[in-house]
């Protein structure tokens, strides 16, 4: 008797609804209902292809700077091409005549505005040496005395050669910094010379690489340690994990990627090996791009597309309401 009670009240209450509302509310619901659907899947594709043209841009990040170092080694091994080319070179190297070294290869040195370059005699011992300083072409004769134990030197010494050529490139930490040489063979009758060590430091290639990329650049020791990077030194940079390590050995062709934070910042970080001669070097470089370039994208570019959507579903319930009153009124 009671459930006989109820569905009389809720009978009633159904009842005394004014017809106008029992006629718009089924739009306001389906409105409603189509209006979320629409907002959700454009949403999600929407974020989905700002998520993918982020990804378009770390790579193309990368690829700018694997490039970048593509083009300092090319750089070098043009140098080198022209100073052991050049006439007199190779006999005054053979002969040690310092004075006669300096007269013909410090010019091309500033024309082509290279940072450093040593020139090793035939046991590999220091001749000449040139650094630059500043942004500025001036330089200082370095003194170092040991470049021997260097591995592009020793390839050099020991006449070794391969499909590629007999210029060998590196990344060395040396006392004057962080840099990419290569290092090539003066000959003299087809016999060795001397060594030309040609070097472009990493504390103006990583801005440089960061300004051409558009991304922070951080260069890793065969370690995983950070040993340059575009951050500011203060700047605490995660140890590469060994999860990526072992990716980035596997040489699967997919740069890894890591969550990277960095002042107030997050970011997300594409890692790759840096490669000299079209090999690996043992030595890792990363790019990353601040999260807030998909965020701050994201909510601008869907607004409009939500005020759409909000304004159809106004104009559906005003639809409804028009002909409720329609049917309503007689």
């Amino acid at each position: 008797m009671q459930k006989v009670d109820q569905k009389r009240s809720w009978v009633r209450i159904l009842l005394s609804v004014p017809l106008r509302l029992k006629i718009t509310i089924p739009y306001l619901i389906v409105a409603s209902l189509l209006a979320g659907l629409a907002i959700y899947q454009v949403s999600r594709t929407f974020i989905t292809t700002l998520e993918e043209r982020f990804e378009g841009q770390l790579q193309d990040a990368s690829f700018r700077v694997a490039d970048g170092v593509l083009q300092i080694e090319e750089g070098h091994l043009n140098a080198a091409r022209t100073i052991a080319f050049t006439v007199g070179v190779p006999e005054a190297v053979t002969d040690r005549d310092i004075a006669e070294i300096k007269n013909l290869v410090f010019p091309l040195v500033a024309n082509n505005e290279l940072f450093f370059t040593q020139i090793l005699d035939s046991d590999g011992n220091i001749l000449v040496s040139w650094h630059r300083t500043g942004d500025e072409l001036s330089y200082v004769e370095g003194h170092e005395t040991d470049l021997s134990s260097w591995s592009s030197v020793e390839m050099v010494l020991s006449g070794y050669a391969d499909e590629i050529g007999d210029k060998f490139s590196e990344i060395v930490d040396t006392p004057w910094g962080l840099a990419v040489y290569t290092a090539g063979p003066i000959l003299i009758d087809d016999e060795l010379a001397g060594i030309l060590l040609i070097g472009s430091p990493f504390s103006v290639l990583v801005p440089e690489f960061a300004i051409s990329s558009l991304s922070n650049v951080t260069i890793y020791s065969a370690n995983g340690f950070r040993a340059k990077s575009s951050f500011a030194n203060d700047e605490p940079i995660p140890v590469l994990s060994e999860s990526i390590m072992t990716q980035l050995s596997s040489a699967s062709g997919v740069a890894p990627t890591r969550n990277l934070e960095s002042g107030s910042r997050e970011y997300v970080e594409a890692i790759d090996v840096v490669y000299l001669r079209s090999e690996p070097s043992g030595w890792f470089y990363g790019v990353a791009l601040p999260k807030s370039l998909v965020r701050d994208a994201g909510l601008p570019e869907l607004l409009p597309l939500i005020a759409i959507f909000i304004l159809g579903v106004v104009a559906l319930i005003l639809l409804g309401i028009s002909v409720a009153q329609l049917i309503a009124i007689p």
